[in-house]
């Protein structure tokens, strides 16, 4: 029975370090990757993000000819990540003849320089093509750089023509005053002002991915039960440990004995971190960063080792002989010690399920959306951007301006349209200064003539004549009133705003507009997803736009993607003849494209990842279910080893199961009773669902096994008498 005991906690422990491991890994990817991106914006900085494929040709032409001048090395740097993998971290160099790196601040991980001057020389001394670190080219491959094994990988290339450039480039080498000759260089080449490529327009935030968040659940319920179960164990040494006293040990003796494999265990999770970091880390110096790193990722678990010790510790070594032989222990810190391990599953199940409600939120939609939508279900629609077959990772809107243009070849291509519903809600009118009392909420459907078509508004030939010309034509529901109109026409004016793009139409050079009375009364399709928002409305101010009226918040939208916020629609025959067989559309030289997917492709791949979603968070749940049983079996075992005879008694006389364990009856309940009504103020439906289940769980759960036990003592007490 020892060496099973033991045999089960050592896999425990092993989990629970393996599981901190992981925790430590990913947060080991987001500070490489939060570090990469700050890395050199000491340095002055060309930002590209709102560049053109075209304007970062010229602009890399402008700096490549500047620096056959001026001594001057440019860096850019970008984060490509594989879908449901590692971040590729590139590095890119452009460099003067000759030039070598000599003075910047190398990037460092872990106390390893991952890049710096002396890789930058050595890529510079090799042909255009080569590369140091992540890549397949073997034929171009100079050298080796660090990585995190399936976390994250490091890439040092050349900018040669074509090259993908980051959001930003570093320079190094130059003057102030040489700095500024070489952005007046870039402006006049680019037709940008300056501010356009100096000033950073964009950012991005780092997140940690939801596998080292499964990690980090896992974690914790494993540390959970292994705090318990040494506890629980503890208890059954209270005997043994009377009896050692007794032979003459101390009960620190006893306890050091007793506890020596365990702190053994803790003491081997160290050799075990550092093969750990050793496996996943590869490349990477013996530095005292590095070894900080390995102590840090197994402290957790040393920890939790240590902690669960010190707390089944406890009783052994304030309890007298007497009592241990006897059993007797004050069970009040028994009491707190369980009723806070029980909270905390507890919690692990109340935040779940608040996490969840969104998901659930979104599958309803999902179901409802499928059930209005189906008339439309072959329709292709924006799914995501892709770039060279893989996931594109960068700004889509930094390429609003080629699906723009793929647009406006074939916006008059049967079956391609464009329709889109914005809902203007009270908080918009009241942030435009409109009175909603007056102009009260409606749809906007932004929605190009062959849709219009399509779906039997009719259109004057003028009308569509002027709107492709350039002019904005709205049509207005005839029922509304003429103050009704005027505010319309005030809110127009003050949300659909020209401002500075790339994408500029004749409308942006000569605005006009027209509002057009129309008969709403039949009602019309408002591609809402939002299962309490009508999928038919009559109250609808139609915007009828094309390649050459648009405004920048719409061109600069066509790039967006899914259900809600797709612009581009197309028939099944469109899409037949526009796309490839993966359903993409190529849309510039470097492998940029966008994919469609159809509306019914689309809602089952939601739905499929939203179930897998809910799989996750269901093992999780039963796996804290789980804990929760056997905390309270483990409960109700405890309090009857402590309570033999007096529980026997009891029996005898005619106690229930309620009065008997009436304290357990109470943390339990209480508990669950009080994240109930939390869950009720914060409105989450599963929480209060879970709540309830906890109850009714928890209450089966110990008058049964306190039924079942309970009988076995009384039998076993009676046959000792």
């Amino acid at each position: 029975m020892k060496r099973a005991y033991r045999f089960i906690v050592s896999i425990i422990v092993v989990l629970i370090a393996l599981s901190s491991f992981l925790v430590g890994k990913g947060f080991l990817e987001i500070f490489t990757s939060r570090k990469f991106d700050s890395w050199l914006s000491d340095q002055p900085q060309f930002y590209t993000s709102q560049m053109s494929d075209e304007t970062k040709e010229t602009f890399v032409s402008v700096v490549r000819s500047y620096a056959q001048t001026h001594k001057m090395i440019l860096i850019t740097k970008k984060t490509e990540s594989i879908t449901e993998g590692p971040r590729i971290l590139t590095v890119g160099v452009l460099s003067s003849p000759g030039s070598e790196a000599n003075s910047f601040d190398s990037f460092d991980i872990l106390g390893t320089q991952v890049i710096n001057r002396q890789k930058i020389n050595e890529l510079l001394g090799h042909s255009p093509e080569s590369y140091l670190g992540y890549g397949m080219d073997t034929n171009n491959k100079i050298g080796d750089l660090p990585y995190v094994l399936g976390s994250v990988y490091f890439k040092l290339d050349q900018i040669t023509p074509g090259y993908n450039l980051g959001n930003s480039c570093a320079v190094l080498g130059l003057s102030p005053e040489e700095f500024d000759e070489l952005v007046g260089q870039i402006s006049e080449a680019t037709g940008l002002h300056k501010e356009k490529f100096i000033t950073n327009y964009s950012g991005s935030a780092v997140e940690i991915g939801l596998f080292y968040y499964v990690a980090g659940v896992t974690f914790i319920i494993l540390s959970i039960s292994f705090c318990l179960l040494t506890y629980y164990n503890s208890l059954q040494e209270l005997k043994k440990l009377g009896v050692h006293v007794m032979l003459g040990w101390s009960k620190s003796d006893y306890v050091v004995h007793h506890y020596f494999f365990y702190c053994a265990l803790a003491a081997g999770l160290l050799p075990l971190a550092f093969m750990w970091t050793m496996v996943n880390c590869s490349g990477f110096d013996n530095t005292d960063s590095f070894l900080l790193f390995t102590c840090a990722a197994a402290m957790p678990a040393i920890l939790v080792v240590v902690v669960s010790v010190l707390i089944s510790a406890a009783p052994l070594l304030t309890i007298r002989p007497v009592d241990a032989i006897l059993g007797r222990l004050s069970q009040k810190g028994l009491y707190v010690l369980t009723a806070i391990i029980y909270a905390l599953c507890c919690v692990v199940v109340f935040a779940g399920s608040t996490y969840m409600d969104a998901p659930i939120t979104m599958y309803s939609n999902l179901l409802s959306t499928q059930e209005n939508w189906s008339v439309y279900k072959d329709w292709y629609i924006v799914r995501n951007h892709v770039s060279q077959g893989n996931f594109f990772n960068g700004r889509p809107m930094d390429k609003s301006k080629e699906l723009f243009d793929w647009y406006k070849d074939h916006e008059h291509d049967t079956g391609v349209y464009i329709a889109h519903v914005n809902q203007i809600g009270e908080p918009t009118l009241n942030a435009y200064g409109v009175n909603p009392a007056i102009l009260k909420p409606f749809d906007v459907l932004i929605a190009s003539p062959s849709y219009l078509k399509e779906i039997g508004v009719s259109l004057t030939n003028d009308q569509v004549k002027k709107a492709e010309s350039g002019t904005r034509i709205y049509l207005v529901p005839s029922s509304y009133s003429e103050e009704q109109k005027s505010l319309l026409r005030e809110l127009v004016a003050r949300s659909d705003k020209i401002f500075e793009s790339d994408i500029v139409t004749p409308y942006m050079q000569n605005p006009s507009s027209e509002f057009i009375e129309y008969d709403a009364s039949g009602g019309f399709f408002t591609w809402s997803t939002n299962i309490d928002s009508p999928s038919i409305s009559t109250n609808v101010v139609i915007k009828v736009v094309t390649s050459n009226n648009m405004v920048p918040k719409e061109s600069e939208s066509l790039v967006a993607t899914g259900l809600d916020n797709s612009y581009i629609k197309l028939s099944p025959e469109a899409a037949a003849n526009l796309l490839d067989s993966s359903g993409v559309v190529q849309l510039s030289d470097d492998g940029f494209g966008t994919q469609f997917s159809s509306i019914e492709s689309f809602i089952k791949d939601y739905r499929k990842s939203l179930q897998e979603l809910f799989l996750l968070f269901g093992v999780v749940i039963v796996l804290m279910f789980a804990a929760i049983t056997v905390i309270q079996i483990s409960m109700i075992s405890i309090v009857q080893r402590l309570n033999e005879r007096k529980i026997a008694v009891e029996c005898m006389l005619g106690f229930g199961i309620y009065k008997q364990y009436i304290n357990i009856f109470i943390i339990v309940n209480l508990i669950a009773l009080v994240g109930t009504l939390c869950m009720i103020v914060i409105g989450s439906t599963l929480g209060i669902i879970m709540g309830c289940l906890m109850l009714l769980i928890s209450n089966l759960t110990i008058s049964i096994s306190a039924n079942r036990s309970t009988m076995r003592i009384v039998l076993e007490n009676l046959s000792k008498e």
